[in-house]
């Protein structure tokens, strides 16, 4: 998504929160978000890591593979409240994230959601197949145009009423 997403485009991307010891941004909705081919030091047997999401065996994989993702309200402001809290998500967790790509001339990528799924909220053959495919349409149909009947959002849509 990084190399081949504009500015301004909409995607949907599945990744795992993480990327530094750190990955959140004290108080706001927003947190590193890193794809799912690279591998947490938890996902390597006998690796003892205290904190497997910072992908200290993968750090050479972080700069093309970690995006930040950042919750925004409707005049584009990014929510003040901590992502954990508003979203009930934590480290290591996958997400499917849709929202829309921002870059600057440098090529640097924000992606501004609009709607987060935890995995956990997938069952059935959806959770295994479907969900773990970057950028393809949902069940036959596009994501956007649908509400998520085997999943619901978490609660990011309402932070922004």
């Amino acid at each position: 998504m990084r190399s081949d997403a504009v500015d301004g485009d909409q995607v949907v991307v599945v990744g795992r929160i993480g990327g530094d010891v750190n990955p959140w941004v004290q108080g706001r909705a927003a947190f590193s978000l890193v794809d799912n081919s690279i591998r947490a030091c938890s996902d390597i047997p006998g690796d003892g890591c205290p904190t497997p999401w910072d992908y200290c065996c993968e750090t050479d994989k972080l700069k093309a593979g970690k995006i930040l993702v950042k919750f925004v309200d409707d005049g584009g402001q990014l929510i003040a409240s901590d992502a954990r809290e508003l979203l009930g998500v934590s480290e290591l967790d996958t997400v499917v994230i849709e929202g829309k790509v921002q870059k600057n001339e440098d090529g640097n990528a924000v992606l501004l959601a609009n709607g987060v799924y935890l995995k956990s909220q997938f069952t059935g053959a959806a959770a295994d197949a479907g969900h773990e495919d970057h950028g393809h349409d949902h069940d036959g149909h596009e994501h956007g145009e649908h509400d998520h009947d085997e999943a619901q959002p978490a609660e990011a849509a309402a932070a922004k009423s």
